[in-house]
């Protein structure tokens, strides 16, 4: 059995409380329109352009034409004790570069003895037997000259740069340094421990 609707359950309401008398009569249902909603679109975020969209940047500029570099010549001689001279010639500037390379760096360093070639190169600043470290350093700042000592894994080298007008006195001193270092005893024992330290 079907249940009642809505109607038939409100005609009961009044029958129940009217007793047997007709039911009152019912206004006929009416659907009202419903007003139709406004929907508002929201501005969507602008996007970013496509890879096809976007501005093409013209192209690189192609190489240059090659065109031809000199280096100057190298000169090589070697001295009376057997000691290879590489000379290379600019006339640009009035200044001299000199470099003495010798072969032994950390790569030699005797085994057990490591960063034997980096406290050699650093004695060689302490001075010759004539000539303090501090008297070298003086002389050559005197002359406008630099001068450096250092090593790496295959060689010990002493460096100079002067004007060509002092190039004797330099050489001369370089040659000194390298012949006939001091290696004071203090100074050793300083430069040691500052060694082991470093290795530590």
């Amino acid at each position: 059995m079907s249940q009642p609707g809505p109607r038939a359950w409100l005609l009961l309401l009044w029958a129940a409380a009217w007793g047997c008398g007709p039911p009152p009569r019912l206004a006929p249902l009416v659907k009202r329109p419903v007003a139709p909603q406004r929907m508002v679109l929201e501005q969507p975020a602008q996007l970013a352009p496509r890879a096809s969209d976007r501005p093409r940047h013209p192209s690189p500029p192609g190489p240059a034409a090659p065109r031809e570099v000199r280096f100057p010549p190298v000169v090589r001689a070697t001295t009376n004790n057997g000691l290879e001279v590489n000379v290379v010639e600019l006339r640009r500037l009035p200044l001299v570069e000199v470099r003495l390379v010798v072969r032994g760096g950390s790569a030699a360093d005797p085994s057990g003895m490591p960063g034997l070639a980096r406290l050699v190169a650093s004695m060689l600043r302490e001075g010759t037997r004539t000539r303090s470290g501090a008297r070298l350093a003086a002389e050559f700042e005197s002359w406008g000259a630099e001068l450096g000592v250092g090593s790496d894994q295959e060689s010990v080298y002493i460096s100079m740069r002067a004007l060509s007008e002092y190039l004797p006195r330099t050489l001369s001193m370089v040659s000194e340094i390298a012949q006939r270092p001091a290696f004071g005893q203090l100074q050793l024992e300083r430069l040691r421990r500052r060694e082991l330290e470093r290795l530590q």
